[in-house]
C-alpha cells in the first residue's frame, strides 16, 4: 500500500472517531427520520 493510501485510511479513521463527526452523523440521522415521517 502506498503512503498516500495509508494517509487516507488514517484520515478516515480519525474522522470517524471524532466527536464532531459522530455529532454530525446523529444530526443527519434525525433529519432523515424527520424527512421520512413527513413523507408518510
Amino acid at each position: 500500500m502506498s503512503n498516500n493510501q495509508t494517509d487516507t485510511i488514517d484520515g478516515n479513521n480519525l474522522l470517524k472517531s471524532s466527536s464532531l463527526y459522530r455529532e454530525f452523523q446523529a444530526e443527519r440521522e434525525e433529519i432523515m427520520k424527520h424527512k421520512w415521517l413527513e413523507s408518510e
